[in-house]
């Protein structure tokens, strides 16, 4: 009898940003006002440089190293009603940094693509929200496909600070298999509570907690 490996994995898009610096990359848990910007350049973001990681789909006797490109934009839609149009791209082409599932699969490089695609607004009153869609594909031992909902709504106590909550619902896992054996990912549904600060120099720093679904693990 096979045994069955099921694991939960969080689909950021903006690894660097909600992955590699808590939703950094996501840049896009809160995306930039771009109805405030003259020109569309202003609220373009890129992202080039090294990543490292073991995530669920390693199994835990695996990890990557590689590079991470990505690009996040803001576009309004509607600038009098301060609604915005944001989308996101990225993309991390990474070999094995330990000899381990190759040996077991004959794979050693893994590539992933992120797409993300939402509405949000922000305007001259204190409420926010953003909503959107982000997917995931990989290509590792086995080709999977990962998608979620996340969400944002958000009220301005200041100027410079706002409190609020972020969601991000599991709508798309897949199945593969590793050396024969079945493996199901799912993207982690989530919910949280969060502060964010907004400094003089116009960086910002977001601070949440919340619950999620619990990892699986061996079945």
């Amino acid at each position: 009898m096979r045994n069955r490996i099921v694991a939960s994995a969080a689909v950021h898009v903006f690894g660097c940003i909600l992955l590699a610096g808590v939703v950094s990359n996501a840049a896009a848990q809160e995306p930039a006002a771009a109805h405030q910007a003259h020109s569309w350049y202003e609220t373009l973001s890129l992202f080039g440089g090294l990543d490292g990681s073991k995530q669920p789909q390693d199994l835990g006797i695996n990890a990557n190293m590689g590079a991470r490109f990505a690009a996040d934009l803001g576009v309004p839609v509607a600038p009098r009603r301060g609604l915005g149009l944001h989308l996101g791209a990225a993309a991390n082409f990474s070999d094995a940094a330990v000899h381990v599932i190759d040996q077991i699969t004959d794979t050693s490089r893994r590539t992933q693509l992120y797409g993300s695609a939402g509405l949000y607004q922000r305007t001259g009153s204190r409420v926010s929200w953003a909503l959107g869609y982000d997917h995931q594909y990989s290509q590792y031992y086995d080709d999977f496909q990962l998608g979620q909902v996340r969400g944002l709504a958000g009220y301005g106590v200041s100027r410079h600070d706002e409190v609020g909550v972020w969601f991000a619902k599991s709508v798309t896992g897949d199945d593969g298999f590793m050396g024969g054996v079945p493996v199901r990912l799912d993207p982690i549904s989530q919910a949280n509570g969060y502060i964010r600060h907004e400094w003089p120099s116009r960086a910002t720093t977001p601070t949440w907690a919340g619950v999620a679904n619990g990892h699986d693990n061996l079945v």
